[in-house]
């Protein structure tokens, strides 16, 4: 039984027949057939022998590496490698079988170990640490301001209306209230001392705090207010001054204002702005950041409070990553509802409502198992990387893909006969399942670490942790489970209940076919589904549908969204929701604030500064830019102009650089130049007059902030090259920046991360699959399901409304490995199995469809308690993993099949497995039909 021959050749290839037997066709004589010997061991210890060597009758007849040699060469490296592998996993099996508790006791331990890492986890809720590419160009320019101006300020806003809507906010009882909530911050005081005034960002020291205030039409005084004959006409005017000395730009400070019938004066505002810069602390100043969230805190307190006339919508900073937290808490309810549903339905597929033959303590075994894998993987990713809110989500994501596993490892042990030895069953099943739940956890792993190429930390994060869950988890799985379900069959062998495993049974209640019997699925897929897809019109059918399905999705993909938007980070519940809708209503017309950074030139140069007034002109001209423009350049020619010095001015300008340097200092000391003072930094060696960097200040059009990303990201291209250089301004140079520029660059980067992910996915797919799965054509099959998934996930997204951002990516990248899993565990059977194309299609689909329907369902049954999440990251991951789920199961469950059983690789092998086992082993006939020498493959 150990030779290995081609069956009798067609008379249509007498050729090939020719050379099989010795001789060319041509009359020269061929090399000996050669033949491979298999020893026949224990189960799966099939291995070859070493291949035997004939002597050539005609040393000077040259060798031909033909494709069916080396294709012959490739398959005996697939059977010695398989082989191999399933006689480890035999031995796997008979450890696990024979001494459960130990297994089991060194898992515990293992993860206990494991766990201890969760002691040194760090959260990052900063969403430019998290969403945002940390090599791109914004990122650098943020470094830049940052080094030059000091860091990014915190932000912390408070947008006042009337009590009662659409009510003027403009009224004095109002007001009282406004300048009551400022004194109230000011006396706030947190840890250290620190109060509003040393943690604010300040024009001069001990000046008042920088921001935004609608109270700067009066000074941010009290008295000033009080003492205004008329609010409306103080508002209206356009050349009003803060307390800075800077123009106030109403519509940023005051909102939903009305005219009268002149267009110019207020008759009434909706809404007046409080925006406060606080210092953003850096890296390691630890304790300026717990005074700064103290007093964060504090500001939140104050704004909760009741006002008899005003109400609030406010944010601190700290909001978001508060709220997140609270949302995570908050959903702790829907880890314990997940856990439970998923112990409930393992426990009635896996087993009988019968007293002995219930698997209801297999189940929560299994579910222990998968938790202990979870532990062990954030306990070790903990130690190596930061977490976010989206790890929270991969709890739910695991158990699916742990239970995945599960149900295959089950239905394989029912194929066991349920009368040979307890070590061999167990054995037996690990031999048969182990290869396949490798290879789809293999797959699964090899997706997630295609994600570290993401550059987006959030992502590389998420990839990281769920790359250590899955690895345990498989390894758990593998060595583990087994030993639970060893003890459980020595429960069911012993006639001990299910839930009360100490009570005995009586003999009658024994059924001896209890494993033996097929369940309702299984019947209906082998009597019903199997004829029916198989059939010729089944065949067209679902070619014809999914056909058209992919179309659809194409369609939908060419059409979905891409954007990200702070609000689905925080629960619907959130007071955030407010004051965005709020900031929407009100101040939605108010474009991104803008800086223009300038270095790299002397602006005390004359031509210079003809250049910096032309670069003024100009932005304030710009297609993407809302005057006015606020340079200091322009106020310190104002100031000029009113002093002693302006006798001295040549064409309005300093006489010499020398006076430019000297005069600028007199006037960012004095009172007028306390706005701009910050906008100009001098070097820190020497005399300290070099200009190293200056600024303007503007605001981008409203148009840029409501407009889709792929109109933002060409408005932040155009005013960065509108801003490098420019006719008539010399030397002059520099780069615009904004906050929002980042999230800009994270949108337009998420779409070519998507598109290079689905093609390392493809090929990485491609060449496990290939590895595993003994033909190119079965594996490129697989990758064909795989990249319809995916884009029929793409387009889904469109159809239930989700966008295209970097949460959306990390399901995508999880599509890859969960769409594995319902392809190829049927693509395995079918091609391990002889017979027409038809016959194998159909044996792939009763030997593992129940188990891949069961994980399927499992699956959705794990993530269905996220829809009912308050966090929009929470029902976004539920949309795309039921859309995962759905089309993953459709693909590999009915249209793999159906284009197996047409286009199916016809391996030439036939693998016949004896059922036969004993105390010494399993013995294995393979009888395998390899291609020799020259002949050609399909």
């Amino acid at each position: 039984s150990g030779d290995v021959r081609m069956a009798p050749p067609h008379n249509a290839h007498r050729a090939m027949h020719a050379r099989r037997v010795g001789r060319r066709d041509d009359g020269i004589p061929d090399p000996p057939p050669r033949r491979d010997t298999w020893v026949q061991t224990s189960v799966s210890d099939v291995v070859f022998s070493e291949r035997k060597e004939y002597q050539e009758e005609d040393t000077a007849t040259p060798f031909r590496w033909t494709a069916g040699y080396l294709f012959e060469k490739y398959l005996v490296l697939e059977d010695r490698m398989r082989g191999a592998l399933e006689k480890r996993f035999y031995q796997l099996g008979v450890i696990t079988a024979r001494w459960p508790l130990l297994v089991i006791l060194a898992g515990l331990v293992i993860t206990v170990a494991c766990g201890t890492g969760l002691l040194s986890a760090t959260t990052e809720s900063r969403t430019d640490k998290l969403w945002v590419p940390q090599d791109s160009l914004a990122i650098k320019h943020k470094e830049f301001v940052e080094e030059h101006f000091g860091s990014v300020p915190r932000l912390e806003d408070i947008i006042v209306t009337a009590k009662e809507e659409g009510e003027d906010v403009l009224t004095k009882e109002a007001l009282r209230e406004v300048f009551l909530i400022t004194e109230r911050l000011y006396a706030q005081v947190a840890k250290g001392g620190a109060t509003l005034s040393s943690l604010c960002i300040t024009a001069w020291p001990g000046g008042p705090c920088y921001g935004l205030f609608g109270t700067s039409y009066w000074g941010s005084t009290r008295a000033l207010m009080e003492a205004d004959p008329d609010l409306h006409a103080t508002v209206s005017s356009p050349n009003a001054t803060n307390e800075f000395g800077l123009r106030i730009v109403r519509n940023q400070v005051i909102g939903g204002v009305e005219f009268e019938a002149d267009d110019q004066s207020v008759s009434s505002a909706k809404a007046i702005h409080l925006l406060f810069y606080l210092k953003k602390p850096l890296d390691g100043q630890n304790e300026l950041q717990s005074q700064v969230e103290d007093w964060e805190g504090k500001f939140l307190d104050v704004c909760e409070m009741e006002y008899d006339n005003i109400l609030l919508k406010y944010q601190a900073e700290r909001s978001i990553e508060d709220e997140m937290d609270r949302c995570v808490a908050g959903d702790v309810l829907l880890y314990g509802v997940c856990y439970i549903a998923m112990t409930v339905y393992t426990a009635s597929a896996l087993g009988r409502f019968h007293p002995i033959y219930a698997r209801s303590l297999l189940s929560v075994s299994g579910i222990v198992t998968i938790l202990c894998g979870i532990i062990s993987g954030f306990g070790i990713a903990s130690l190596l990387v930061f977490s976010s809110s989206l790890v929270s989500t991969l709890p739910f994501i695991i158990v699916g893909i742990g239970v995945d596993n599960i149900f295959i490892m089950n239905g394989f042990m029912e194929q066991t006969d349920p009368g040979a030895d307890l070590h061999e069953r167990i054995a037996e099943m690990m031999g048969k399942s182990g290869l396949t739940v490798s290879l789809a956890s293999g797959i699964n792993l090899f997706a997630f670490l295609l994600g570290l190429s993401s550059t987006m930390p959030a992502v590389r994060s998420f990839c990281i942790f769920a790359a250590f869950c899955v690895s345990f988890c498989y390894l758990y799985t593998i060595t583990m489970f087994p030993a639970f379900f060893s003890l459980d069959e020595r429960r069911i062998n012993a006639r001990r209940y299910d839930l009360v495993p100490c009570g005995r049974a009586p003999p009658s209640m024994v059924k001896t076919t209890a494993n033996q019997a097929p369940g309702l699925v299984q019947t209906v897929i082998e009597k019903y589904y199997v004829p029916t897809i198989l059939s010729r019109t089944g065949k067209i059918c679902v070619v014809a549908g999914f056909s058209a399905l992919l179309v659809i999705g194409i369609l939908g993909a060419t059409r979905v969204d891409n954007n990200f938007s702070t609000k689905d980070l925080v629960p619907d519940d959130s007071y955030l929701v407010d004051a965005f809708d709020a900031d929407d209503l009100y101040f939605g017309e108010v474009g991104y604030a803008l800086d223009i950074i300038l270095h790299g030139f002397p602006p005390q140069v004359r031509a210079n500064q003809d250049g910096m007034h032309q670069l003024q002109h100009d932005l304030e001209t710009f297609e993407y830019i809302t005057p006015p423009v606020s340079s200091w350049y322009d106020y310190y020619l104002q100031w000029l102009a009113v002093t002693p010095y302006s006798g001295l001015l040549v064409e309005g300008k300093p006489p010499t650089d020398a006076y430019f340097i000297e005069w600028l200092k007199v006037f960012l000391g004095s009172s007028h130049g306390a706005g701009v003072r910050s906008d100009v930094i001098f070097s820190e060696d020497g005399a300290g007059d070099t200009i190293i960097a200056s600024r303007f200040r503007t605001t981008h059009h409203w148009d840029v902030k409501l407009s889709n990303p792929d109109v933002n990201f060409k408005a932040m291209g155009k005013t960065r090259d509108f801003v490098k250089s420019g006719p008539n301004r010399g030397d002059v140079t520099g780069f615009p920046f904004s906050l929002y520029y980042i999230y800009f660059e994270q949108t337009k980067q998420t779409q070519t991360e998507t598109v290079r992910t689905l093609i390392l996915a493809a090929i990485a797919v491609f060449v496990m699959a290939t590895i595993f799965l003994y033909h190119p054509g079965a594996a490129a099959i697989v990758v064909l399901m795989i990249v319809m998934i995916d884009v029929d996930l793409i387009g889904w997204m469109y159809f239930v409304g989700v966008p295209l951002n970097a949460i959306s990516l990390v399901e995508i990248i999880m599509a890859v490995g969960l769409s594995v899993d319902y392809c190829v565990h049927i693509a395995l059977r079918f091609v391990l199995w002889g017979g027409t194309r038809d016959e194998r299609a159909s044996h792939a689909i009763t030997s593992v469809g129940t188990a891949v329907m069961s994980g399927a369902f499992s699956s959705f049954l794990g993530v269905t308690v996220l829809a009912f999440s308050k966090s929009t990251i929470f029902r976004i991951f539920f949309k795309m993993f039921a859309g995962i789920i759905l089309l993953g199961f459709m693909h590999g469950f009915v249209l793999l099949p159906v284009v197996l059983s047409i286009c199916g690789p016809l391996m030439k092998h036939t693998i016949q497995e004896s059922e036969q086992c004993n105390k010494e082993g399993k013995q294995k006939d393979i009888e395998m039909m390899v291609p020799e020498k020259g002949v050609e493959f399909e």
